[in-house]
This record gives structure tokens, sequence and C-alpha cells, in this order.
């Protein structure tokens, strides 16, 4: 059995090279078609481009062709996706407040630039709630389409956070509105979004404003979505918060970063991230923030939550009970139950293919059943790991 590093460890200490360069472990023994191929999985081979060219001559011809190639196809793909967006910032511009600009696309111009070229795919855009239907109906104006009917008329502002869009023929990145950054209903009561707005700063894309989060939001933010959303997988997302770590350094106010923390109830987020984060690159300096946050005990409710939300599957039937338990009183639990379980008939024939209205009481009856199913495995499973 081979004591040698993985290709994906190996791939892991020669990202090290885009903040600091001298500490990079370069391996002695790389594992090439391994580390080239963890890098496609996780979306992070054009950024070998930027390593490797420190290094003429110490990888295979083949690797530096296919990272260059990688290179200046995400760098043209990302300036006609920012040409795109700066066309409907435009076309957005009198509707509403300026968006708040998430993750790819804010990330891409305020902390890769040219030289670091990030992928751009969705595009995420934070709005006021006042301002969902006005950008509804907008973005719709332009030619897309929403990619799901909604469950109940209107957007749902209540118990989602999020309405996606797509171009027809999908040649086109899709837009999301977000009038919260989690999905989860304890959290979009428990975070308050005007520390978030509070949290921006105005940048010009394309000609046109938009807000974006400052590096001590964007550590609340980037942790909770790795956790949630992909429990903990993806080096791309790992790749940003080291940057900005790196990037802003001692300019970074980790109290405030532990405080807020603690009151949205993201401790173990939080520590969890960094925790990873200083296992891949001891270059970062973390260990006075971990510290910080492993003062405070986080509540059990925290706890709960982090267990059902980071684990291992991700499922509808996992965010409906994370959902219910974290309802304040039986009204809002009846209320919440009976959106999901008879949405309105557009969604209905969306989602199971209804040709005709006579067919919605047997498929509410078989969406009802397999609901319970779904929550009852979840619910044990979470009791199990309680």
């Amino acid at each position: 059995m081979s004591d040698q590093p993985s290709g994906f460890d190996q791939l892991v200490r020669l990202l090290e090279g885009l903040w600091a360069p001298r500490r990079m472990q370069w391996p002695a023994q790389p594992r090439w078609p391994e580390l080239f191929e963890a890098a496609q999985h996780h979306g992070v081979q054009q950024l070998l481009w930027s390593v490797l060219q420190e290094r003429t001559g110490a990888a295979p011809e083949w690797v530096r062709d296919r990272a260059r190639q990688s290179h200046y196809q995400v760098a043209a793909v990302n300036a006609l996706r920012i040409r795109e967006l700066g066309h409907i910032l435009s076309s957005l511009s009198t509707v509403g407040n300026p968006p708040l600009l998430l993750k790819g696309a804010a990330l891409a111009e305020t902390l890769y630039g040219n030289q670091f070229p990030r992928p751009v795919g969705d595009f995420d855009l934070t709005i006021r709630p006042e301002d969902a239907q006005v950008y509804r109906a907008a973005i719709c104006q332009l030619g897309y389409v929403p990619r799901i009917a909604e469950i109940g008329p209107g957007p749902d502002l209540v118990y989602h956070n999020q309405q996606g869009f797509d171009w027809p023929d999908r040649t086109r990145a899709p837009i999301e509105i977000h009038w919260h950054l989690l999905d989860t209903l304890y959290y979009m009561r428990q975070i308050p979004m005007d520390w978030f707005w509070a949290q921006t700063d105005t940048m010009h894309l394309a000609g046109h404003p938009v807000r974006v989060l400052r590096p001590e939001a964007n550590l609340l933010y980037l942790p909770a979505h790795l956790a949630f959303h992909h429990r903990y997988h993806g080096l791309r997302w790992y790749v940003d918060l080291a940057l900005l770590i790196h990037e802003y350094g001692d300019t970074l106010d980790w109290d405030a970063v532990v405080a807020q923390a603690r009151a949205f109830e993201l401790l173990l987020v939080i520590r969890e991230t960094l925790d990873r984060l200083a296992a891949y690159w001891p270059s970062l300096t973390l260990d006075e923030p971990r510290r910080k946050l492993h003062d405070p005990a986080p509540t059990a409710f925290e706890g709960k939550l982090f267990r059902l939300l980071a684990s291992e599957p991700r499922s509808l039937a996992k965010i409906v009970y994370a959902n219910l338990i974290s309802l304040p009183n039986l009204t809002a639990v009846l209320g919440y139950l009976w959106r999901i379980a008879f949405p309105q008939r557009s969604y209905m024939a969306q989602s199971y293919g209804l040709e005709h209205v006579w067919q919605l009481p047997f498929w509410y009856l078989y969406r009802l059943g397999q609901g319970m199913v779904k929550f009852v495995r979840s619910a044990t499973r979470s009791l199990a790991g309680s």
C-alpha cells in the first residue's frame, strides 16, 4: 500500500501556490492523471495553469496543455457571462433597488481578477422582498422562464428563499433571485437580511451598479452555503475562502465574525469550515480565529440543525423536517404542511405530468403518501443521530 499522498491531496497542496507560492509543497511523486481528474471534478483545473507556470517543465506537457486550455476557456466564458450580466443589470435598473450579487460573478470580479479565472455559473441576485414581484416580471420580460412552477400563487416569500429562471434553450446562464441567503425556515427567521445589506459595498460591473458582500459577511455566508448546500464538498468553495482570507489578512474583523456567528447560530458552520481550511492549507493564519470560535458553546438546537443539514445526503425530506422542527407553534406547522402537501394545479401539472384535472386528487394522495414516508425516514435518522 502506497504512503504517497493521493492525487486530491497533491492537488490541494499545489493550489496553495495561488496565494503562498513559497509555502507550496510540490509533490515528490506527482500522480498527474489522478491529480488532474480531481481538479476537473472540483472545477479548479483552470487554476492549475497559474501554479504550473511557476515550474516550467515540472508537469507533463499534456497536463500543461489541458490546464492552459481550461484557463483560457474559463476566462473567455467569464467575459461573455459578465457582458450578459451587464445587460441583465441594465434591464433591471429601473425595477427596484440595486441587487446584491453573490458567489461566482461577485467573487470572480472582486477576488480572482484575470490572473486566476473563477468559473461564473448562475447569476445569483439577492433582492429586497418587496421587489420580488417586479424583479420576477422583469426577468420573464427578458425571455427567461421560471425553473419550476410556484407552489402557491406569486413568489413564496415565507416558505422559500429564492426562485430560479432559465433561458429556454439553456444557452445563457440561469438567474436566481434570493430574498434570503439560506433556505431553512429557522435561519430565515434567525438571520436578519438587514444586517447583510448593511455589510455591502457598491461596485460597477459592465458599467452598472451592483452590491457585493464585504469580507466579514462573506465569511458568514460562504461557509453556510458550503455546509448546507454542498455538505462540505467542492474544493472550489474552499479556494474562494482561502483567497479571501489571504487577500484581506489582518484587516479582517474576526471578533465581529465570531459575534455574528453566535447571534446567527452558525458557530459550528464557521468552526468546521476553518478547521478544514487549516488542515488543507497551513499557510493561512487561522489559529487565533479558530480559538475564538471554539470558546463560545453552540446551542443544542444549532447542533441539531447542523447535524441534519450538513450531513449526507441532502434531500427535500431533510429540509422539510428541519423546517418543521423550526416552526414556533402548531398553527405554523399546519400551515406549512398544507402548503407543501397541496400545491396549486400548475405546480402539480409540471411536477407529475398531469394532463387532466380529474387526475389531481390521485396525485395529491400520492404526493402526501410519498412525503410522509420520506419524512418518517428523515426524522428517524435524525433522532438516531442526535
